[in-house]
């Protein structure tokens, strides 16, 4: 089954990655980064890479008592709504799932660690997750990848 997915860690700053490939063969992590600025920096990105599933880190309810995270909240909102649009599928995850991942995300982007914030690696952890759920173990860097910013 072929991979063309974005897994995204939303909030004022943004987590992206973009991962390609299959289940049987692996998956290349091609992308990868932090954006801020709101929607139109997001908007740019998501309109750069075709993709048909989309891994987003959502909240739960408790989360929204921290802080303002307003601009979080309508971010994934749109997200959902952009996916629907699209008819792109879309895969929810809670914050707390990726832990697990994480350390399997800084190994994956280490080359690239200048580069990376929390939120990269959050979103890639993400990512790897639903490669892992997938049955999906082969998952490397690519050969061309990318920093998105």
């Amino acid at each position: 089954m072929r991979i063309d997915l974005m897994a995204i860690d939303p909030g004022k700053s943004t987590g992206i990655v973009i991962v390609r490939g299959s289940l049987e063969g692996g998956a290349e992590i091609t992308r990868a980064g932090t954006i801020s600025g709101g929607y139109k920096e997001f908007l740019r990105v998501w309109n750069a890479y075709v993709v048909d599933k989309v891994i987003l880190e959502s909240f739960t309810s408790t989360a929204l008592s921290f802080g303002d995270q307003l601009n979080t909240v309508k971010l994934i909102g749109a997200i959902e709504l952009l996916c629907l649009m699209k008819d792109i599928g879309l895969i929810r995850q809670i914050p707390a799932v990726k832990e697990g991942y994480i350390k399997e995300a800084k190994k994956a982007l280490k080359a690239y660690k200048h580069h990376c914030t929390p939120h990269t690696y959050d979103a890639a952890a993400h990512a790897i997750r639903y490669l892992y759920m997938a049955e999906c173990t082969k998952i490397k860097l690519a050969d061309n990848f990318e920093i998105i910013s």
